[in-house]
This record gives C-alpha cells, structure tokens and sequence, in this order.
C-alpha cells in the first residue's frame, strides 16, 4: 500500500516538478506517519477483538482446562459472522461446513421429529460451542437447526481448519473430548428420566454446573427460557412444569425471580440428580441482574 503512494503521479509530480527536496521528503515522511497510524489502530482493534473472544472462550467451564496459547490458535483461524434475530445458522440436512463459538446473542437448538412438531434441546449463549457434534458427523449434515433469538455473532472455525489444527493442538482435544463426554452423560440421563420434577431438577443442575454464581451461600442461575420453551426441551406439558416450579419454591428448594432461579437448597437438588460437577465450578457473583 505505501509503495504504491510512493509510486502515484500525484506525488511524484508534486515533488519532482513543483516541490523542493525538504517539502518532498517531509511530505513523505507525513504519508508514512498517517499509513503507520492506520496499521497500528488496525492491529490494536484485531488485538482487542482477539482478546474479547479468548475471554469469552474461556467463560466455557470445560475449555478452561485448554492451554491459552491453545485457544488463540483456534480464535486465529476464525472468522467473525452476524446473524439476525430469526435467522438460521444452519438447518438439518444441510452440509457441514463449520462449527461455531457464540459471542453474543442467544440459540436455539431444536428439530422436526416424525409428527412434524417441535423439540427444543438446548438454549445456547455467550461461550457455548455450535455444532461441534456435527462436525464429526460421519453423514456430514448438521442433524438439528440452530435459530437466533436475539441478534448473534459468532465466530465460525471450517470444517477443514477445524481437523487440522485438532490434531496439532492436544489440550484442545482434550477439552473437547469433556465436552462431548458431557454431552453423552446428560443425553443418557435425559432418556432414562420419566418424573417430571426429576427432569426439571436436573435441568436446573445442568444450569448450575453451566452457569452457577455462588453468592451467601445460595447459588443463582441465569432464567435463559420461558416455561412454554422449557416444557418443550424436557418433553412435558406447560401446565406441568408450572406445577413443578411452585412445589420445589413451596418446598424452600428454589425461588424464582424474572432473570434468575435462586437454588436455596443444593443439597437436596444433588441427592436426585447424579453430580457432574462440584461447587468448584460455579463463578463468584458479578452480575447483579441475576437478583431480579
């Protein structure tokens, strides 16, 4: 770039033609100080915006275990794309082409069974990983949709980027390896539950070991879907988990509030749902929205 203003006819004339050599020279001196500006403020935001996504990357408890350098690698190979509220970012039977790590915004993981109805499997935030178990899909087609509920940004690793850098990159894999361990247990947990409380139960256990904030002693949880999606993930009806909710709240295990579940009593949520994780894994409390 700066040698081709070097090489432009507007400022070769200018100096060779109209200019003495002292106001050439500080003139290009000026070109390269501007140029020299633009690259570093360029640099600065890349850097900013690296950082940005190493922080929420680690946000996720089972990437954490990764080593840093590890993680930049895989931000490197990224690139950053937007969707808006409503959109897709991907739908069953398409090909694989990515999987993704959400900055912002929310997802909704869902797909058509058979009757042609709606099942919601997860709700996915800041940090969560998009697709992962696609992309050892040996069929190569995303198997669910992937709706945005709120604008997202998310930063896309291809297919092909994604398999040669796993193997150079081991506790990258390894983490991975947790996740989709984790990912197994708890689909396994889910097909063997039929007690409505025991689903809800552990639905608020997985949000605990997912997103727990420790604060005097009780445990507050992000309220990420209403009870009309929630009654869809855990397949029972909207009436029944109304029910469900008022009799763990009547009973001191929980108390609800507009953007948080308030867990009073761990104890008695861990003695019926397995423990996949310990209090270690919960944050300390930063986020006072979770109190209303």
């Amino acid at each position: 770039m700066f040698c081709g203003l070097l090489k432009s006819r507007h400022i070769m004339t200018g100096c060779e033609r109209d200019r003495p050599a002292a106001v050439c020279h500080n003139y290009l001196v000026l070109t390269f100080k501007i140029f020299s500006m633009g690259m570093y403020s360029m640099i600065n935001t890349i850097d900013k915006n690296t950082e940005k996504l190493f922080s929420v990357v680690k946000g996720n408890y089972y990437l954490q275990s990764a080593d840093d350098n590890d993680i930049r690698q895989l931000i490197q190979l990224s690139n950053l794309k937007t969707y808006s509220k409503g959109s897709y970012v991907f739908m069953e039977g398409e090909e694989v082409s990515a999987f993704y790590i959400v900055i912002t915004g929310k997802i909704e993981i869902n797909m058509n069974n058979h009757k042609f109805s709606e099942k919601i499997f997860n709700i996915l935030g800041p940090g969560h990983l998009l697709g992962l178990s696609e992309i050892f899909n040996c069929h190569g087609i995303y198997t669910t949709n992937a709706l945005c509920e709120k604008d997202c940004t998310l930063a896309a690793i291809s297919k092909n980027n994604f398999h040669s850098m796993i193997e150079k990159l081991p506790s990258l894999a390894h983490a991975i390896c947790m996740i989709m361990g984790n990912m197994i247990g708890e689909l396994r947990q889910e097909l063997s539950l039929s007690n409505a409380e025991v689903k809800v139960m552990s639905y608020l256990k997985s949000l605990m070991s997912d997103s727990g904030v420790l604060r005097d002693g009780c445990l507050y949880i992000p309220r990420h879907v209403t009870y009309d999606k929630l009654s869809k993930m855990l397949n029972i009806t909207r009436e029944t988990t109304s029910r469900v909710f008022k009799n763990l709240k009547e009973r001191k295990i929980i108390d609800v509030f507009k953007n948080s579940y308030k867990i009073i009593n761990i104890n008695a949520i861990n003695s019926v749902v397995p423990d996949y994780s310990c209090l270690s894994h919960y944050h300390d409390f930063e986020d006072d929205s979770l109190l209303s």
